[in-house]
């Protein structure tokens, strides 16, 4: 007599199909993914060879890329940013293909995975960027607003410098050519925390100047920082919400990143406004006990983010929007734990 299939058999007979289902679907969409990067790699190189070829003859890079006879065409897109008012001249240029994005700029003509600093990228639209001064081109300190401004010079006795504004540079993160110095004339003696920059109009115990936010909502902030010290240095990002008399009612404190010498590092902080809150004031400092900063001591900042997140449980993506600035997030992905919520952001690599 015949015997039909077990359960279990069924069962593993339908695993099975499942399992080489997901494996040819995978291979497929990694076949597909390398062919889009292939192909944008490609578009890329071909863009600088004609940029560099108008430039050669004319002096200057293109104003558009209908000059080098570029423009979008089928699935592939171009993004182009040009600057020929200052000495050095600059560009930059994003190619997407589908939703694998390469860009290439004056300082680095080699395909890299991602965009320029204000392109959209993986077919994603640029996110919004709620600081007034990102490139930190002036020392500000208006009410209101998110600007670079100065900070201490170290918690302990005797820190002293000067903070100034450096322009035209090419030693800063990709895409950036101005960042706020601090450099110092005396040590701050035991202790180097507390030394860095202020982002709003006031850092004190109560402030009513500082930028305006929305009770319950999420904002993400990070920025570029630099120890040019002989020795590592610690520094994170903190902010202070006030309610609104201006009294401090949390104090966030984002993770601590290490400063390796002379390199910049991204550091970055996501925290959710209370109830209760009307505005933030906002810093990026040092919090390293040693070693202590000495005289011709530098730290340089730029490529400060600012924007809303969107928080709900267990969410799987976010966007920023608002009305300033704006800024694109590559693909790289890192999370963050608030409360009992997990909320899914881009890693921000490069600022407006």
């Amino acid at each position: 007599m015949r015997r039909g299939f077990t359960l279990i058999e069924l069962i593993i007979v339908v695993a099975v199909i499942a399992i080489l289902a997901t494996i040819v679907t995978l291979g497929y969409q990694g076949v597909t993914k390398r062919a889009n990067d292939n192909a944008a790699q490609q578009y890329i190189t071909q863009a600088v060879d004609a940029i560099g070829i108008y430039s050669a003859n004319n002096r200057s890079y293109p104003n558009t890329l209908s000059d080098i006879n570029l423009s979008n065409h089928d699935d592939v897109s171009y993004q182009y940013s040009v600057n020929n008012t200052i000495n050095p001249q600059t560009w930059c240029l994003t190619v997407t293909k589908n939703t694998s994005s390469y860009f290439a700029s004056n300082t680095n003509k080699r395909p890299q995975a991602g965009g320029c600093p204000g392109h959209g990228v993986g077919g994603l639209a640029p996110v919004t960027n709620l600081a007034n001064d990102p490139r930190a081109t002036a020392l500000a300190t208006v009410s209101y607003e998110l600007h670079w401004g100065i900070h201490w010079y170290g918690s302990g006795t005797g820190g002293a410098g000067v903070t100034s504004v450096q322009s035209g540079k090419s030693d800063g993160p990709v895409g950036i050519t101005s960042y706020i110095r601090k450099s110092w004339t005396s040590s701050p003696g035991g202790n180097m925390g507390d030394a860095g920059f202020n982002f709003a109009a006031a850092w004190a115990s109560t402030a009513t100047t500082g930028f305006p936010v929305a009770p319950n909502q999420a904002y993400a902030i990070s920025c570029y920082m630099r120890a040019t010290a002989g020795a590592t240095w610690m520094a994170r990002i903190q902010l202070q919400w006030h309610d609104s008399t201006g009294a401090i009612i949390a104090h966030p404190v984002g993770t601590t990143t290490n400063l390796p010498s002379g390199t910049w590092v991204r550091v970055s902080l996501v925290a959710t406004a209370p109830a209760t809150a009307a505005s933030l004031s906002l810093g990026a400092d040092t919090i390293s006990s040693s070693p202590i900063a000495q005289p011709g001591d530098t730290l340089d900042g730029t490529g400060l983010m600012a924007r809303l997140s969107i928080i709900t449980p267990m969410a799987q993506a976010q966007i920023g929007y608002g009305t300033a600035l704006s800024i694109t997030l590559p693909q790289q992905v890192r999370r963050y734990r608030l409360d009992t919520y997990w909320v899914l952001v881009y890693t921000i690599e490069y600022a407006t």
